[in-house]
């Protein structure tokens, strides 16, 4: 197996986006993974990534750097696909942030 930079790049990307989508489970039954637990997963995810770009089907391949890409990337994403497609006014206004805090009780800043 040779190592270039495209693969090394490649399989770097999708072991962060396994990761993050493992972590994404745990956050949302909010929970939180310990640093050795991660450091495990990890590991583990590298192994079974290095097999898998080795031995599996080019689409297969693909769509683990999908999943991972879109994993990292989904905000930016989103806000590409908005930009170009989406209604200005809509995204315009959807964007609009203020620094005053609003009292969920009543509603005033």
């Amino acid at each position: 197996m040779e190592l270039d930079w495209q693969t090394i790049l490649k399989e770097a990307i999708t072991i962060l986006g396994v990761i993050e989508f493992i972590k994404g489970f745990a956050t949302h039954s909010g929970k939180t993974i310990d640093g050795n637990i991660l450091r495990i997963i990890q590991f583990a995810v590298c192994m079974l990534i290095a097999v898998a770009y080795q031995y599996l089907p080019v689409f297969v391949q693909a769509g683990l750097l999908l999943v991972a890409v879109t994993t990292l990337c989904k905000t930016q994403i989103i806000d590409f696909v908005m930009s170009k497609f989406g209604d200005n006014k809509q995204t315009d206004n959807a964007n609009v942030k203020t620094d005053a805090t609003i009292d969920n009780k009543t509603g005033v800043k």
